[in-house]
């Protein structure tokens, strides 16, 4: 396309200093002019070369730079065809079409088990791409996605190693079963980046393709320190006879400076030729240790995996910047998408720009939904409310009091939540109130929600049905398993260590009918679809953890009508929370993101007062 003016200049061809996803940049160029050089300056990258007199800003910015400029002046546009990165292009986000003549050889590849259609789709997909975020709805099978996409990838460009770092510490085992279930590599092509076996087990990395049970391994594992991980990528590294196809790591050890600069020179060396970010969006703090590492690991391949991409917009800084469609500095991108307000202007109050952050979003996503790729059981979502006896009503209404005469400290708070945390305990965790409070009357009030859980569990189980258990607290998890305790109730928490195994017995066991979990211990990276019906004793703070949770019985190998039942307790912040969550935000999105009410209305609403 070319339209000769006079004026303006605007080439787009390959990228000179902008490291682009897309390869290519547009160069402005003009006689100066302050006017053109301030619309210039307010897109969000803009590197100008003092030898060229040029600007160089992303391409996809060139519409909006246009449309700054009016009729004022005259543009010529100029661009180079079949400019790209490594032959690689924009990823088709949230399409349905398929890819036509897919020739991908799984047997090649050495995948053993069933792959669905829209699995394929991924593989094939991310051939035309260095980087891609695949954020498929959570129960689509992303792990065995991104197995296929990996393994397809190191057969075409004939790279070593493939990292994978989870941002959940426990889903490194999950991982390491996924690929020892789906393909023909054996115990020695993996490595968990400082596991060793316990001498007493007898397994060693010579002979650990001779035990045929992946749980016996995984039990036989412990896990060293970091100098251990350095070692082990060392030796791996350096051995001319390498078999090793998988390093398999969490995101917490890239926070070790010697781990990490280990990491940077095998992927310079082309050992390491792409990463597996698996729960990227658990990645949001720019100033953490991790982010700052993950930033710096540049593989030529990337690939993150989320089931829930579209969340607070601020947070998708870390994997935009990553897989390298976001180029700005964190504090310009709060700007351009953030409105600032509260003390000294500094605190997020709302988000603007929201349509052009999706775009550039959607440039490198590819996400699909259960309900249009797979065939699944219904889903029977339902809420039961319950109503306090007399004792718990008083508990409640005297923490409301005190809470709501801190009204005015709790508006100038950063996080408003945090006082309102008693209130949501007043509803079914009544044994934290006593250890904070040193009351133990507490501990002697009836629960309403717990007594409706048991009878709800019953007879679930009078009908041969398992099922799954949600809460926020550890401690109402205790409450559980003690009221619960004739089922033999099986946990999966944080202080949980043998996740594995616990969900092994779940799956396979018809002894276990009920299994326990707080919503960030169990609610993500687990199959648990033996169950049929999943009860949430409190919400999570967020929909999408919501969803996620729901997630784990709702997904590929369903069998039967899901029944997915929120407990609510009348008369309470239960019901605020519940009201907000079903219209698919987050409470923190409401608090800071509601344009039809100011923020005391906000939590005025929140404390029903």
């Amino acid at each position: 396309m070319e339209r000769i003016f006079k004026m303006i200049t605007v080439e787009i061809k390959k990228s000179d200093r902008l490291k682009s996803y897309y390869g290519e940049s547009a160069f402005i160029s003009f006689p100066y002019n302050d006017r053109i050089k301030d619309i210039v300056k307010s897109l969000r990258v803009h590197l100008f070369s003092p030898t060229t007199k040029k600007w160089e800003v992303e391409v996809e910015d060139i519409p909006k730079f246009i449309q700054k400029i009016g009729n004022s002046e005259t543009i010529n546009i100029i661009t180079t065809q079949n400019v790209t990165s490594s032959g690689r292009g924009a990823v088709k986000s949230n399409t349905k079409a398929k890819p036509t003549n897919i020739d991908i050889d799984l047997k090649k590849l050495g995948i053993n088990t069933k792959v669905l259609p829209h699995q394929l789709e991924a593989a094939a997909e991310y051939r035309s791409h260095n980087a891609m975020l695949l954020g498929d709805q959570a129960g689509l099978g992303k792990t065995l996605s991104s197995i296929i996409m990996s393994l397809d990838r190191q057969k075409e460009e004939n790279f070593p190693c493939t990292l994978i770092i989870c941002c959940v510490n426990d889903l490194k085992w999950n991982y390491y079963l996924e690929i020892l279930k789906h393909t023909n590599l054996k115990p020695s092509n993996l490595r968990i980046l400082g596991a060793s076996f316990k001498k007493k087990s007898g397994i060693t990395y010579n002979n650990c393709d001779q035990v045929e049970n992946p749980l016996d391994l995984i039990a036989a594992m412990s896990i060293g320190t970091v100098k251990k991980r350095i070692e082990h990528l060392n030796e791996i590294s350096s051995d001319p006879k390498n078999k090793v196809r998988f390093i398999i790591t969490n995101i917490e050890s890239i926070r070790d400076k010697g781990l990490l600069d280990t990491l940077r020179a095998l992927i310079k060396a082309g050992f390491i030729g792409q990463i597996i970010v698996d729960e990227m969006h658990k990645i949001v703090s720019p100033t953490a240790k991790q982010t700052k590492a993950m930033l710096q690991l540049n593989a030529k391949n990337k690939v993150a995996l989320t089931g829930t991409p579209l969340n607070t917009p601020i947070d998708l800084w870390p994997m935009m910047t990553w897989l390298g469609v976001e180029h700005s500095t964190y504090y310009a991108f709060k700007q351009h998408y953030c409105k600032m307000g509260g003390y000294e202007n500094k605190e997020i109050i709302g988000y603007k720009n929201l349509e052009e952050l999706y775009s550039h979003l959607n440039s490198v996503m590819l996400r699909r939904l259960k309900k249009d790729v797979l065939d699944l059981p219904d889903k029977i979502i339902s809420t039961e409310y319950v109503e306090m006896e007399s004792d718990q009503k008083s508990l409640y209404n005297q923490i409301h009091a005190q809470t709501a005469a801190m009204l005015d400290e709790i508006l100038k708070s950063k996080n408003p939540l945090v006082h309102m945390l008693r209130l949501r305990q007043a509803t079914g965790n009544l044994e934290a109130l006593s250890r904070e409070s040193n009351n133990q009357m507490y501990r002697n009030i009836s629960c309403a929600k717990i007594e409706r859980l048991k009878e709800l569990v019953k007879e679930r189980i009078s009908n041969n049905e398992k099922v799954l258990i949600f809460t926020s607290w550890v401690e109402v998890v205790d409450i559980i398993k003690r009221e619960l305790s004739e089922y033999m109730p099986l946990e999966i928490s944080g202080r949980i260590k043998n996740k594995d195994e616990v969900k092994n017995l779940f799956q396979t066991d018809e002894r276990y009918k009920v299994l326990v979990g707080t919503i960030d211990g169990m609610g993500t990276g687990h199959t648990l679809h033996a169950a049929q019906t999943a009860i949430f004793v409190d919400e999570p703070w967020t929909y999408s953890n919501f969803e996620q949770a729901c997630d784990r019985i709702h997904r590929i190998g369903t069998h039967g009508t899901v029944n997915i039942i929120t407990l609510v307790t009348k008369d309470t912040i239960d019901e605020r929370v519940h009201c907000i969550l079903q219209s698919k935000k987050s409470i923190s999105e409401f608090l800071l993101n509601d344009n039809k009410m100011s923020k005391t209305e906000r939590i005025k609403f929140l404390l029903d007062l």
